[in-house]
């Protein structure tokens, strides 16, 4: 065995879920199972795996404590994004920010230090419901 096939690889050491990975693939190579005979078809094992990620995303997801507005909105996470099919970006971005209020209104100026004050010209927060709607 040469002195690269000894070292251990670093680079992805640490990140959540490669550790285990890694267990798992010296586990492999240490028993001498033959890993190239299919027992089950890799479709199914693809279709089983994603739906358990999807599993594990939807968890994270639920106890977050980040995102509780957009989670307000979409309890769920959806199988296809709202956008799917189109193709229009512009479109896209203004949805998704007047979603979750990231619009250049007065109220999202004055949060990331743009503005000095939260109010639209005619004096009420200019938050999106008050642009859209109200104003």
């Amino acid at each position: 065995m040469d002195r690269k096939e000894n070292q251990q690889d670093t680079r992805h050491s640490g990140i959540k879920g490669n550790d285990v990975v890694d267990t798992l693939a010296k586990s492999a190579t240490a028993t001498g199972y033959d890993l190239t005979t299919n027992i089950v078809p890799s479709t199914d094992l693809i279709s089983k795996f994603t739906s358990y990620l999807k599993q594990l995303w939807q968890q994270e997801y639920n106890s977050s404590v980040t995102g509780l507005n957009y989670v307000g909105l979409q309890n769920n996470i959806p199988s296809k994004s709202w956008f799917h099919g189109l193709t229009k970006r512009n479109f896209i971005v203004t949805i998704n920010r007047i979603r979750s209020n990231h619009a250049m209104t007065p109220l999202y100026k004055y949060k990331i230090g743009l503005d000095e004050n939260p109010y639209c010209l005619c004096g009420e927060v200019g938050d999106m419901n008050h642009v859209i709607l109200e104003c």
